[in-house]
């Protein structure tokens, strides 16, 4: 029987078998990841950290019971927070305006990043893909890091005092470092209306070239906002918490106004005033789902 096989076998078992007992899981689980070890290595293929995966990945990492692993590399990500002292940034590999070529991110080009996470944070530098930090790759570590703490923080409540204070200690350090990705973020709405705007490949999908008020950059703005107002609430920093939902309301009324297409029946993505081309390719920047 081959790895394919062996590993298939043990995949469904595993499944069936969790609902039953957590021990046979573990068993299973062990078994499975022999196999898979002793038949194709570990390959070790992420050599960094990209930001907009972290967010996931750090958020299904604490649903699966690690919180203290998360916390440290929630700490690390946001310690690489560019800031206007930043050294080893390059920029622009995704971006025709570079001719798609990475350049060294002078110290004029810093403050302009001021508060954002880079695309890519690797050991000894970081990387800024396009010619502006992602719009996402911010946002959802903003979103991943405060829905982490703000659960963390419930479910704090009733425990000893000294896992409170801990908790409550590494809160109190990481909200600065969330306000200036929120005050990064802001500054990306350029004619504010509301809606926020991207030169081309500032998203996931990097490769389109798609630039202006993009209906999932906007959608990752609103999770951002109303997951931060939440911790702040909770936090009891109501004042703060009420300005960022201010914000996410002003922002659902914008993409209402003016990203519903009623004749597609779909949000559809606007180019920016900077763009050139002709108009078919909305089509191509257009967010549906299926």
């Amino acid at each position: 029987m081959s790895a394919e096989q062996r590993l298939g076998n043990l995949a469904n078992e595993w499944i069936w078998e969790t609902r039953k007992n957590n021990r046979k899981f573990k068993e299973l689980f062990g078994a499975y990841r022999k196999i898979y070890l002793a038949e194709y290595g570990t390959r070790d293929y992420y050599k960094a950290v990209w930001c907009r995966d972290a967010a996931y990945i750090l958020k299904d990492q604490f649903l699966s019971g690690h919180s203290v692993a998360v916390l440290e590399q929630l700490k690390y990500i946001w310690n690489k927070q560019i800031g206007t002292d930043s050294t080893k940034l390059i920029y622009g590999r995704g971006s025709p305006k570079t001719n798609f070529t990475p350049m060294n991110a002078e110290s004029d080009m810093t403050r302009n990043f001021y508060g954002a996470l880079p695309t890519t944070i690797f050991d000894n530098f970081s990387e800024v893909y396009a010619l502006n930090p992602d719009i996402d790759s911010t946002a959802l570590m903003i979103y991943a890091s405060t829905w982490i703490l703000t659960n963390i923080i419930r479910d704090s409540m009733g425990k000893s005092r000294i896992v409170s204070a801990a908790v409550t200690e590494f809160t109190e350090y990481l909200i600065p470092f969330l306000f200036r990705g929120i005050d990064f973020l802001t500054s990306r709405d350029e004619d504010n209306d509301g809606l926020l705007e991207q030169d081309h490949n500032e998203d996931w999908m990097d490769t389109v070239l798609r630039d202006g008020k993009v209906v999932y950059s906007q959608a990752c703005w609103l999770m951002a906002l109303t997951s931060f107002a939440n911790l702040l609430f909770v936090r009891g920093k109501e004042d703060e918490a009420q300005r960022l939902q201010h914000m996410a309301s002003q922002l659902v009324d914008s993409i209402e106004n003016n990203m519903w297409s009623e004749e597609a029946k779909c949000y559809i993505g606007l180019k920016s005033d900077k763009s050139q081309g002709d108009d078919s390719q909305v089509i191509l920047y257009q967010d549906i789902v299926f």
